[in-house]
């Protein structure tokens, strides 16, 4: 039980959950760092924040009231994306549960 959710796995379950455009920490950094560590990539904060700004303009812009991690990625890499779908459940800032589907 403990190694389930140690704080490490607890940080990739936040960096997963931060990838939702639902999410209130949509695209945060910080929050994604420990993902990003795990497949060695190199973290550019500039991007996070371009992509951010600009997803969160696009939703505001759209006629479409929930934008999930799957339709974004349908729309910016097309229909054959494989992406996962995210809804991540929170409460002051401990994650309750995850949600995917391919």
């Amino acid at each position: 039980m403990s190694s389930r959710f140690n704080e490490r796995n607890t940080q990739l379950v936040k960096a997963l959950c931060v990838l939702d455009p639902r999410s209130s920490d949509f695209l945060d950094s910080t929050t994604v760092k420990p993902l990003l560590d795990l497949t060695k990539t190199e973290l550019v904060d500039a991007e996070f924040t371009f992509a951010r700004q600009f997803l969160q303009t696009q939703i505001a812009r759209s006629n479409k009231d929930k934008w999930t991690t799957r339709f974004t990625a349908t729309i910016f890499w097309g229909s054959n994306s494989n992406a996962i779908g995210l809804h991540c459940t929170q409460t002051r800032n401990k994650v309750w549960g995850i949600h995917g589907h391919l």
